[in-house]
């Protein structure tokens, strides 16, 4: 692993109160790859013998069943990406796919279970991404059953990253986009179109939210974060 990658690993949110010592063993355990985009980071239904860490990029979780196939939630860098079935040693229940070129580090699964047992710290670290991970499902769990589509789309939209103000590049393609709010591609274009007397202009992948008051009135957002 080359020193910047060490660094990278050593920074990443899972690990930021755990003592150094034991962030370095862990990143010494790990191996780096470059994945292009839309490639398969693992499968439901298998083993996980690595948990893996994103350092750079972007990687979708997906559920499958009944021939079909949708986004429940992607994650960008700093995240490690189902750390239960990694602690359990249970089948992953999701496939990883990336959106983008994804550089993902992996530590063994066992190196991993054996530093959790040693490590109060990264114990509680793990204790406190499953409780934010656990918030962010209860929070699709309350958009599904009380909002419409429109309303979802619009409270993702404010739960976006726009420190660039109100401009927002959606991290993954619009068809991907409506599977992880629960509809279809064409339910989501007309809910873009219903967003337009509330303050949202949209191109593609780019949009610009131009009244933020008038998409939380609509969306009544801060009712259910």
């Amino acid at each position: 692993m080359s020193p910047e990658d060490q660094h990278r690993v050593e920074t990443i949110v899972l690990f930021k109160d755990v003592p150094m010592p034991a962030v370095r063993s862990l990143a010494q355990a790990c191996a780096t790859q470059v994945l292009a985009a839309n490639a398969t980071v693992f499968r439901t239904g298998e083993q996980p013998s690595l948990l893996h860490l994103i350092l750079a990029g972007r990687i979708a979780l997906i559920g499958e069943g009944a021939g079909d196939a949708a986004v429940i939630e992607a994650f960008g860098e700093g995240e490690a990406l189902l750390t239960p079935a990694v602690m359990l040693d249970r089948p992953y229940l999701l496939t990883a796919r990336t959106l983008i070129e994804t550089r993902v580090a992996a530590i063994p699964a066992e190196t991993f279970r054996a530093v959790l047992d040693r490590e109060p710290a990264l114990a509680r670290a793990v204790i406190n991404q499953l409780a934010r991970h656990w918030r962010v499902l209860i929070r699709q769990i309350k958009d599904l059953k009380l909002r419409a589509g429109a309303q979802r789309l619009a409270s993702y939209l404010l739960a976006q990253d726009r420190s660039c103000g109100g401009s927002i590049y959606l991290p993954m393609e619009r068809r991907l986009l409506a599977g992880r709010l629960g509809m279809s591609p064409e339910h989501l274009s007309r809910a873009f179109v219903q967003l337009r007397p509330h303050g949202v202009a949209s191109q593609g992948r780019s949009v610009t939210i131009v009244d933020d008051e008038a998409l939380r009135h609509f969306c009544d957002f801060d009712a259910l974060i």
